[in-house]
């Protein structure tokens, strides 16, 4: 592994810096309304130093990715439980939508926009915490024999979160006018029947049930 000088280790802090507050600013003051000249005099950088780690302010949207991966690794992963491999699924499906809502729907529309726009495969890399997060309970559930192993755990993933972002996508567009929470859990619960060993139309159900139980 290649060792990280001190200048490269600086230049990752730098990077870091203007990225939360670049978030942090987008977020609270939204994202037209946020200016590269905003975000450099609160982080205290010249505008150069922010072109030097950015080429747009698109780019800064999906910084997005690396704030979500690092408090799902940090703090939702260790921290799941259930009492199925569904259920933790499920409660890890209802983690990744409440932080959706937290963040606010005018951001994540912002944020799935800017992927659109801007040439960078992020938001489809597999090799991420939140995904990895997923596919290694699915893996889990594989082993319990609690889903099927015709299918690889990262394919499950995949199409999972397939199911998940369309919703996420179709909660944008009605500007939040529903929960997505409890939209999310559904529709990936009934998805989730097809990858259970043993009938799932009331397990997942269940287990729909069971994550809303301990959530509130």
């Amino acid at each position: 592994m290649e060792k990280l000088t001190k200048r490269k280790l600086q230049a990752i802090e730098s990077r870091k810096h203007i990225l939360d507050t670049a978030l942090e600013l987008t977020k609270k003051y939204g994202f037209e309304r946020a200016s590269i000249q905003d975000i450099c005099r609160e982080a205290g950088v010249s505008t150069g130093a922010f072109y030097h780690y950015f080429k747009s302010k698109d780019e800064i949207v999906l910084g997005w990715f690396d704030w979500c991966d690092r408090f799902f690794k940090n703090e939702v992963i260790p921290q799941i439980k259930g009492d199925s491999s569904c259920e933790k699924v499920l409660a890890y499906i209802s983690n990744m939508a409440r932080y959706a809502e937290d963040t606010g729907v005018e951001y994540i529309t912002v944020v799935y926009r800017a992927q659109l726009q801007v040439d960078n495969e992020i938001f489809l890399h597999g090799k991420r915490a939140v995904p990895d997060g997923l596919a290694a309970l699915i893996a889990e559930g594989q082993e319990s024999g609690e889903f099927r192993r015709d299918i690889g755990a990262r394919e499950m993933t995949d199409e999972i979160l397939i199911v998940f972002r369309g919703t996420v996508l179709n909660w944008c567009w009605s500007k939040g006018a529903y929960s997505l929470s409890d939209n999310a859990l559904r529709l990936v619960a009934r998805y989730m029947a097809a990858f259970m060993e043993k009938d799932c139309s009331a397990g997942s159900s269940l287990a729909f049930a069971n994550v809303r139980l301990k959530e509130g």
